[in-house]
């Protein structure tokens, strides 16, 4: 995974001072780089995918939000806690397509 290394100051810079355009394409790279080797990672991975994708999230707006959620929602492995807090979201366009397509329990949506 060297492709994540080269983000790492980037990412810094978008959460601490970047724009809700320079947030949006963050994360639509990050996401990108997580589908693009879903099905190889192991779990440290995805979890790590899971807390970068988390903290990209917290201040973004819908639009960026309900892109994610179309790309992640049906892949297996999607972060879980990210699946979680985007099924939990009050935009439909955001919820809608993982309350639809990926794989839910009660524990995701309290």
């Amino acid at each position: 995974m060297g492709a994540p290394a080269s983000l790492l100051p980037e990412l810094e810079d978008v959460v601490q001072h970047g724009t809700p355009e320079k947030r949006a394409e963050t994360l639509r790279r990050i996401t990108t780089l997580f589908l693009e080797g879903a099905d190889r990672f192991a779990p440290e991975h995805i979890s790590l995918f899971d807390d970068v994708i988390g903290c990209l999230i917290e201040e973004i707006e819908a639009k960026a939000l309900a892109e994610l959620a179309r790309r992640i929602a049906p892949v297996p492995n999607a972060p879980a806690e990210v699946v979680s807090a985007l099924a939990k979201n009050d935009d439909i366009a955001v919820a809608g397509p993982l309350l639809k397509q990926a794989r839910l329990d009660d524990s995701d949506l309290r």
